[in-house]
């Protein structure tokens, strides 16, 4: 069937399993991206966005980086909080797609640390926009991402459709949004 099947193993924490088969994306799936672009068309040209993806699960943080390229956004990836911490003191990001649970630093402690730095030393850069990336789509979840200073939430699993509208409300990538949207048709993985 021309796919591909893999697996990954960490002793101690356990197994991920894959898989890809070709597909055919039907094109009014992407109605919407057409439509932004129609809408965003008389915006200036945004350069690349550059994102932070926060996320401790490797096939998740693979998955999402593929997206994103497919968008035109370069794209590093942290596996924690402290991580995340540590590029952002080297490193100037558009977004950060950020997990909630991760060992040493969560999502929502790394956050309020963003935030705090955002206060007090980094104030003339201005507001990196944080977006929560879980499976915990509860409403008091939701409470506790805008409490800590987080600017949207996305469930996993992750959709393409809901990245890319994140990258139009956050990173504003105009002229992109057809050449993701011929990329992510043309190679459905």
């Amino acid at each position: 069937m021309k796919g591909r099947i893999g697996a990954e193993s960490v002793p101690g924490c356990g197994s991920c399993f894959w898989f890809v088969l070709p597909a055919i994306v039907v094109a009014p799936a992407f109605s919407f991206v057409a439509s932004g672009a129609d809408e965003l068309a008389g915006m200036a040209t945004p350069t690349n966005g550059k994102v932070l993806v926060v996320e401790d699960n490797v096939f998740n943080r693979r998955l999402v980086q593929s997206i994103l390229v497919k968008c035109g956004c370069e794209v590093d990836c942290a596996e924690n909080g402290l991580r995340a911490l540590g590029r952002l003191e080297s490193e100037s990001y558009d977004l950060v797609l950020m997990d909630l649970q991760m060992p040493e630093m969560d999502g929502l402690e790394a956050t309020r640390e963003i935030r705090r730095l955002e206060i007090s030393n980094r104030a003339g850069t201005g507001h990196l926009p944080v977006v929560a990336l879980t499976a915990n789509i509860l409403d008091e979840d939701r409470r506790r991402c805008f409490e800590v200073g987080m600017d949207a939430f996305t469930g996993k699993p992750v959709k393409q459709s809901e990245l890319l509208a994140i990258l139009v409300q956050f990173v504003n990538p105009a002229s992109r949004l057809a050449a993701a949207k011929d990329s992510l048709l043309a190679d459905p993985q």
